[in-house]
């Protein structure tokens, strides 16, 4: 059974919240630094140019993030990797953690170790539409499980 930390980081919510506690921040930052106060409001402008100043803000902490992201989160999303069973070999029997295919056991017959992506049989509509790449968080290795499970709407 996955744990709450196996289904964050294959949902890819660690990312998702480095980007929006960017944006929050340069938001934050950017209020403080115009230095608003109930005396600045009598003017007409003020309000739309403090809005704007905030939206800019926002939208620099979002790209600060973005850019700073592979940096701090790297480290973080291997070592879930590693937790999951990473480095993967083929043959190796996997239990998917997310998406369309979740709690689907299947055979890894393919590891790219470089991009921490792998393909997992999940039959041959899956394997020609490529819906069986996966990245090495959204799996989980499974020991002593054979991988005779079915996939949704698949006949193996």
């Amino acid at each position: 059974m996955a744990t709450r930390c196996q289904i964050l980081f294959a949902k890819n919510r660690p990312f998702e919240a480095w980007l929006l506690i960017g944006s929050v921040l340069g938001a934050a930052l950017t209020g403080l630094a115009c230095e608003p106060s109930f005396s600045a409001l009598e003017h007409w402008w003020f309000p739309a140019l403090l809005a704007g100043s905030i939206s800019v803000g926002a939208i620099a902490g979002f790209f600060c993030a973005l850019v700073s992201a592979p940096f701090f989160l790297t480290p973080l999303y291997r070592l879930r990797a590693i937790r999951n069973g990473a480095p993967f070999q083929q043959g190796d029997d996997v239990r998917v953690l997310t998406g369309p295919y979740r709690d689907v056991i299947g055979r890894v017959y393919e590891v790219w170790t470089d991009r921490g992506q792998l393909r997992i049989d999940l039959g041959k509509e899956a394997r020609r539409s490529f819906e069986d790449v996966f990245s090495f968080v959204e799996v989980n290795r499974e020991t002593g499980v054979e991988s005779a499970q079915t996939p949704p709407g698949g006949t193996g």
